[in-house]
């Protein structure tokens, strides 16, 4: 049986920053039981896939272990999302078993922000508008406040066993 959400109001509504329905979500229940947290697609079996020691895949291996793979949807889609303005997200997961109606109160966006990604989280006109403008996928920089490091100093991350270097496919 599939789900359906109703059609949202056309208030004003939080802009969504970049959701992909080829996501995988997992979800915390404690404390915060509306936190979304995404699991990269390539580390299904986190524990097992050390492949990029030097990457960001270690973000997703960490949130795996503290969220324990109870609270992990993977092989899931995204097949719909409504957002009206009331304190929850709400997404419709497609799993290999069924349909799951996940409620959150803040949602992290972590893949390409195209308009074919982004199809089902219910966009308005203005955030299609903005969307469109973009050829593909880019590069995202993260904010990191660290005791020792000296202020103003600029790092890069680098793919420790990859060609170059490179963090992104070459």
């Amino acid at each position: 049986m599939r789900m359906q959400l109703i059609q949202p109001s056309s208030r004003l509504r939080p802009p969504l920053c970049g959701l992909s329905p080829k996501v995988q979500f997992a979800r915390r229940g404690v404390p915060d039981p509306g936190r979304v947290w995404p699991v990269s697609p390539r580390h299904t079996r986190a524990e097992r896939h050390h492949r990029n020691q030097g990457g960001n895949s270690q973000i997703y291996i960490h949130a795996l272990a503290d969220l324990g793979s109870t609270h992990v949807l993977f092989n899931s889609t995204i097949s719909a999302a409504q957002r009206n303005g009331s304190a929850l997200i709400r997404f419709v997961v497609d799993t290999p078993t069924s349909n799951r109606l996940i409620q959150a109160k803040r949602a992290l966006v972590t893949i390409p922000t195209t308009l074919t990604n982004m199809a089902p989280f219910d966009l308005d006109a203005c955030e299609r508008d903005i969307l469109s403008r973009f050829s593909g996928p880019g590069l995202w920089v993260g904010l990191a406040m660290v005791n020792g490091l000296p202020a103003g100093t600029c790092y890069t991350n680098v793919g420790t066993n990859t060609f170059y270097g490179s963090t992104i496919p070459v």
